[in-house]
């Protein structure tokens, strides 16, 4: 068995084997109950309650779930004795663990879980400033309160990094400027880290996902929310030919949890169809600080939306989009060189998709990730989430200015003595002034 951080202890299910082995009762052993139990335990050996465990079947990409009762306990039975399972362990305030390679087994495992020290710091939310309707920035009594933002105003989420790609996370208001279509605009609102965000996770469960692929990227979306805020507000949509809200915006984490353990991958990909849901989504969503993390291969099948009026779409909107797309070696191969068309002739059947989702996620001011088939998506999906609770927001209210038909670029620079130049700005590049009909 293998931990796969190292907050975590385990015993049990490998004692039992080793008994089993050494005795020569590999057929007793084999005829015993299939099911995995277990006790949560906390760093002073305390029971964990209301941990949710979820068990991935590895061979057949399934999974399970259970709750810890008030003994920290959980138990999960109708199993398959032939299959080795990777238990997910998660509950806000403490640290996600994951332990691979566990057999079905009479023993109970034991496994401790770390409280993440990041996450008891935002156990009560503090005050967000919001913005009056004069612009000035005044601060919220009620910790309910959150970011408001006028309909003629711009808001973006800004990344900044070192040249050594370090986020910079501790600069002020007087180190931004914000240029649009070259000219100065004077900066409203400013925000840091506090401010909660509204997620939309659109998860790939076409066919292309099955195996392995579906598991990892549950654990990876559970890492996800793992790491949101008590305010954060997450929906989970699925796509396959068809689009699919499993849950629709909640601060609830165990509902997007349980959506999580439901997916099931078949059929083909809509992904245009699922963007363009999920923009829809995000128009209604709690809070206006907008995103979409999109895992996909990114190779539309089944899409009645064509590329150009999502591409639109996304232009006219405030959403940042953080793409992750996984390839087997022929298809990365094919498409990683990040040409527009990876054969011709140039229609949409035959667009790239790594470069479908690296030009959402640059467009946005996101990111793009590719990695191997087989890495772990954890690193990747906890990452995208740190960033996003480290990002500045800023609004302005936008003038008369003459841009590219109706497309407004957008500049925001940033100058620190703290910090040798060239420091990296991310965000949106720009805005359709006119949304599309």
């Amino acid at each position: 068995m293998k931990l796969k951080k190292k907050t975590g202890l385990l015993w049990g299910a490998g004692f039992s084997v080793a008994v089993c082995l050494l005795l020569g009762l590999g057929k007793i052993c084999a005829q015993s109950d299939a099911e995995i139990s277990g006790l949560i335990v906390d760093e002073s050996g305390s029971p964990v309650k209301g941990a949710l465990v979820g068990v991935l079947d590895q061979k057949f990409a399934s999974m399970k779930e259970a709750q810890t009762d008030a003994g920290g306990r959980f138990h999960v039975n109708d199993l398959s004795e032939m299959s080795s399972y990777r238990i997910v362990v998660t509950k806000y305030g403490y640290g996600q663990i994951t332990v691979e390679d566990v057999k079905p087994s009479s023993q109970e495992l034991k496994i401790q879980i770390k409280r993440d020290a990041r996450a008891s710091e935002h156990t009560t939310p503090s005050p967000v400033p919001s913005i009056s309707d004069s612009g000035e920035t005044r601060e919220a009594q009620e910790p309910s309160f959150t970011l408001s933002v006028s309909v003629q105003e711009i808001l973006l989420n800004v990344s900044v990094e070192d040249s050594s790609g370090r986020q910079i996370t501790d600069l002020g208001r007087e180190n931004f400027s914000v240029l649009q279509d070259g000219v100065l605009h004077e900066i409203r609102y400013f925000g840091h880290e506090n401010v909660p965000l509204s997620a939309v996770l659109l998860m790939d469960t076409s066919s292309s996902m099955q195996g392995s692929q579906i598991v990892e990227a549950k654990v990876a979306a559970l890492a996800f929310i793992e790491q949101s805020r008590p305010r954060d507000a997450i929906s989970l949509i699925a796509f396959r030919d068809k689009v699919e809200v499993v849950r629709p915006f909640t601060q609830e984490m165990l509902q997007v949890r349980t959506g999580i353990h439901s997916l099931t991958p078949s059929g083909g990909t809509a992904l245009f169809d699922a963007i363009s849901k999920s923009v829809d989504l995000l128009q209604q969503a709690p809070h206006p600080r907008h995103v979409i993390i999109l895992l996909s291969d990114g190779k539309d099948e089944d899409s009645l939306t064509r590329f150009v009026a999502i591409d639109k779409k996304v232009q006219a909107s405030d959403i940042v989009i953080f793409s992750i797309g996984e390839y087997a070696d022929p298809d990365r191969k094919l498409f990683i060189s990040g040409k527009k068309y990876y054969k011709p002739p140039e229609y949409d059947v035959n667009l790239n998709p790594v470069w479908v989702l690296r030009y959402f996620a640059e467009l946005s001011g996101g990111r793009a990730f590719f990695p191997k088939l087989g890495d772990p998506l954890e690193p990747l999906f906890a990452q995208i989430a740190q960033e996003l609770h480290q990002q500045y927001v800023i609004t302005y209210q936008p003038t008369t200015t003459k841009g590219h038909g109706n497309f407004h670029t957008i500049d925001v620079q940033v100058k620190s003595s703290k910090y040798s130049p060239p420091l990296k700005v991310r965000t949106r590049k720009g805005y359709l002034s006119e949304p599309p009909s």
